[in-house]
């Protein structure tokens, strides 16, 4: 299988010695990734042969598609019996190489990257998302496709379709209920999620399942009759591996919710929820206590656990959950608020999801949950209290 990859990830430091000459710059002096791959070989293959192969097909291909021009082999890799080849390629000769018996199987697929796209004077959360630490301060890094192609579902109070944050990126759930926000926490956290100022995956299509009320109250049967129909709507619409659902709400917990949440991800759907805000064990809650949900603590602007949010094992990873600023209801089409909490973190993560499965093969829910684990930026949570010490991180390579 193809070994998409981009060339700075952090375990290969062959690919880190390759990095100045792989990476092409565009006209306007962004960073242009896409379109390059490096490939890992079975052990005992000739390498001669398959690149005088891969060669072939370059050729063949005449290497120009829509005006682009494709440079083909660039390095080679040996060492033993790794021995592998970095490149670039255009999509028929990808095609032909992903499942050709001479290469190797990776697992889940690495982190590739398009074109980087800087959105200045961003919010401190999208900053701190896009980075490893805290230079840069105030720019957003992230891919061109945004989100492009994929349905992130958020099952809350609605959404105000309308917001000028949305740019008509709504496509709302003509059940259980009519989606218009009269709280306006959906319009908040859709603005999180896909926003085009204060999202995470600016492009994505927002599908609101209303299962709040006007006071953000909600009962079991409510979140399980709109986790229900999202599932099965993602399920009959071939939507697995380019959607995720966000779920804003958190109660005791519950057996049947978490049952639920385990059967979509064996499904292939994930879900994403968060971790709480009583600053207790997320254990103790529905549906972070799900074993197959992703559950998000939130952190403050310095990378510390707030002192809201839940912790515990069950705690998969956070992201900034204090004082967030986004969208609104009421007085304009713009009207923007800020809030805490861990609904807030969980809405950076869906976010993120939908964000990689657009530029990323992330067809399970399986695949996401491992790709998530290995871009996360590890170890800088403050005060994590027995939850993975991982941070959320768009590997923007800053």
């Amino acid at each position: 299988m193809l070994f998409l990859q981009h060339a700075g990830v952090l375990s290969a430091y062959l690919i880190l010695v390759a990095q100045a000459s792989f990476i092409a710059r565009t006209a306007d002096g962004e960073f242009d990734l896409s379109d390059r791959y490096i490939v890992s070989l079975k052990p005992g293959i000739d390498m001669d042969k398959h690149l005088s192969f891969v060669q072939d097909l370059h050729n063949s291909s005449m290497g120009t598609v829509e005006g682009k021009t494709f440079g083909g082999v660039s390095h080679e890799f040996n060492i033993g019996d790794f021995k592998a080849y970095a490149g670039h390629f255009d999509p028929a000769v990808v095609e032909k190489l992903k499942n050709h018996e001479d290469t190797e199987d990776e697992g889940p697929p690495p982190p590739t990257h398009e074109t980087l796209v800087k959105q200045k004077q961003a919010p401190w959360n999208l900053h701190r998302i896009s980075h490893r630490g805290m230079m840069d301060q105030g720019n957003y890094w992230f891919a061109r496709a945004a989100g492009r192609g994929t349905f992130i579902y958020f099952l809350d109070s609605g959404i105000n379709p309308d917001h000028s944050e949305f740019q008509g990126r709504t496509q709302p759930a003509p059940e259980p209920a009519k989606p218009i926000d009269t709280n306006g926490h959906g319009t908040f956290i859709a603005g999180i999620l896909g926003g085009r100022t204060y999202g995470v995956s600016k492009k994505s299509i927002l599908v609101p399942v209303k299962i709040l009320d006007h006071r953000r109250s909600t009962t079991k049967t409510a979140l399980l009759q709109g986790y229900t129909w999202s599932v099965n709507h993602i399920l009959t619409n071939n939507r697995v591996g380019k959607s995720v659902i966000n779920i804003s709400s958190s109660g005791k917990q519950s057996a049947a919710i978490n049952d639920a949440v385990d059967a979509a991800y064996a499904k292939g759907v994930v879900t994403v929820v968060p971790a709480g805000n009583q600053n207790s064990n997320a254990a103790l809650m529905s549906p972070a206590s799900a074993r197959r949900a992703i559950t998000v603590g939130a952190t403050d602007r310095n990378k510390a656990r707030t002192r809201f949010s839940n912790w515990g094992p069950r705690v998969n990873i956070f992201a900034p959950g204090y004082k967030i600023c986004s969208a609104w209801i009421g007085g304009s089409n713009r009207a923007l608020r800020g809030a805490s909490g861990t609904a807030e973190a969980a809405a950076h993560v869906a976010g993120m999801i939908a964000y990689f499965q657009s530029f990323n093969h992330l067809r399970t829910a399986e695949t996401a949950v491992q790709f998530l684990d290995v871009v996360s930026t590890r170890g800088v949570v403050r005060n994590e209290k027995q939850a993975s010490n991982l941070f959320a991180y768009n590997f923007s390579g800053k």
